[in-house]
């Protein structure tokens, strides 16, 4: 390349330099400002959301929490417990003792006697 070729390419390449770099300097300063602005409101939001979802959480979900855990302990558990109580009373041990008193030994006759007559093998 001739130098009176570089002299046209140079010059101009020179002059961008000269009128750029000062332009994008500034407006990289402006980016980190805006960067750091940007920053600290994000951060601010960050613990703001997480203060309110504590009072969120220690207003309204713990004592519900605590009074439904309360209620279960004192009034859903012993009530099941007597169900279970009267059930186990009520149709539970009569059941059993159907079944070991009268059905076994009536069970068993029945098979002897099958196996007797040789319909059983």
């Amino acid at each position: 390349m001739a130098p009176a070729a570089l002299v046209r390419v140079w010059v101009p390449v020179t002059w961008l330099v000269r009128v750029l770099t000062p332009a994008l300097q500034q407006v990289g300063r402006w980016l980190v400002v805006v960067g750091e602005h940007l920053g600290a409101a994000l951060s601010w939001a960050w613990w703001a959301s997480g203060r309110i979802l504590w009072w969120c959480w220690a207003l309204t979900l713990r004592p519900l929490w605590l009074a439904t855990r309360w209620l279960w302990r004192n009034t859903v558990v012993p009530v099941g417990r007597a169900i279970r109580a009267v059930w186990r009373f009520t149709v539970v041990a009569p059941a059993r003792w159907l079944r070991t008193s009268v059905l076994e030994p009536v069970g068993r006759e029945i098979r002897e006697t099958l196996f007797a007559l040789g319909l059983l093998r």
